[in-house]
Order: C-alpha cells, then sequence, then structure tokens
C-alpha cells in the first residue's frame, strides 16, 4: 500500500488496516516458520512504521497484531524473536516490551538507559550505535568511543541482556575497520568488567 496509504487507512478505515493485519499474521507465521524450519537461531521482525503512529495508535491497533503475530510464532517454534521499530521508539518503548518479544532491537534515536528502564531487566536489548553517523561514516576512534560509551552506560543501568549492535541497518558504505573496532571495543571492555 506504501506508507503514506496505510497512515491514511488507519484512520479513515480502520477495518481495512485491521484485515490486512490479520492477512499479514498469517503470512508472516508461515514465513517465520519457514526460517525456523530452515536452521534460523533467531527471528528478527522489523515495524518501521509503528513509531511513526504515536502512543496512543500504537496501544489500540499495532500492539494487539505484534501480540498475535508474535504468539502465533511462538506457538509454531521455540527460537528468540526480536522486535525491531525505526527511529525514536521510546513514547512506545513500554508496548513493545508487552509485545512477547524476547528481544527488542533499538534504534540509535532512543537513549539505552531509557530503553533499559522502560523494558525492565527480562528483555533483552539489542543496538544501539548510529549507524551512519558513528559506524558508516565516523573513524575507527569514534566508532571505540562511542561503543565504549554505550558498554559502560548499559553496565551503569545494569541491564545484563544486551546485545551491542548497530541502532539499525548497516550502510552498504560502512568501512569494515569501523566494525572491527567496535568488536574490539567489546572485546577490551568486557575482559576487566568479567563480561
Amino acid at each position: 500500500m506504501g506508507i503514506d496509504q496505510i497512515m491514511l487507512k488507519l484512520i479513515d478505515d480502520r477495518p481495512m488496516v485491521e484485515a490486512l493485519m490479520e492477512r499479514c499474521i498469517d503470512y508472516t507465521t508461515a514465513y517465520a516458520t519457514a526460517l525456523a524450519d530452515a536452521g534460523a537461531n533467531m527471528l528478527s521482525g522489523g515495524d518501521s512504521p509503528a513509531g511513526l503512529v504515536g502512543p496512543r495508535l500504537y496501544a489500540d491497533v499495532v500492539m494487539p497484531y505484534e501480540q498475535q503475530l508474535i504468539a502465533r510464532i511462538k506457538q509454531q517454534v521455540s527460537i528468540p524473536i526480536s522486535l525491531h521499530v525505526c527511529g525514536d521508539a521510546t513514547a512506545i518503548l513500554e508496548g513493545m516490551a508487552q509485545s512477547g518479544a524476547d528481544v527488542l532491537e533499538i534504534d540509535h534515536q532512543v537513549d539505552m538507559q531509557t530503553a533499559s528502564r522502560a523494558v525492565g531487566p527480562d528483555i533483552a536489548l539489542w543496538g544501539n550505535l548510529d549507524p551512519v553517523g558513528i559506524l558508516a561514516q565516523g573513524t575507527p576512534a569514534m566508532v571505540r568511543d562511542a561503543t565504549t560509551k554505550l558498554l559502560r552506560l548499559v553496565q551503569q543501568v545494569g541491564h545484563r541482556r544486551f546485545v551491542l549492535s548497530s541502532g539499525c541497518t548497516l550502510a552498504v558504505e560502512t568501512p569494515s575497520e569501523n566494525i572491527f573496532s567496535m568488536l574490539q571495543a567489546a572485546e577490551e571492555f568486557a575482559e576487566p568488567n568479567g563480561l
């Protein structure tokens, strides 16, 4: 439908959107099951538009379908499920935590300290280095500093279930030396901190 049309229909024709979401649950469950059967160790679902609808529409319309989808997938497979919402999802973090996902992939625009407090200790957080400004366009030194700062913040908050990653998809032009710098900084941080 395209983002513009679905956003308009969300207000003007909610029954159509709900029917579409029901169909999407069927297709996505089948796809997720096929991925698990093929050997996937984890399933990651991106709900990019969810961050654009605001907390009320997220709670009323989006979250119930995310919950249904994740519950149906969990009836079929026993591997972790991750949910990613692009952009600043701060206003819907608590709802994302109620989705049933085992992991929330947090974009770089969300403060990780806020995310840690909003979702609680049982849900793993994944992220959230800036994929463009730091990882693609930064220097290895900038990546090292940002990585160390993020790891220190997560440690201070005490969120033990954390996966260091970019906040969103890596840009094609991301230099490999920046990825190596991120990994090296993580290793150097982990050793003295017993991680």
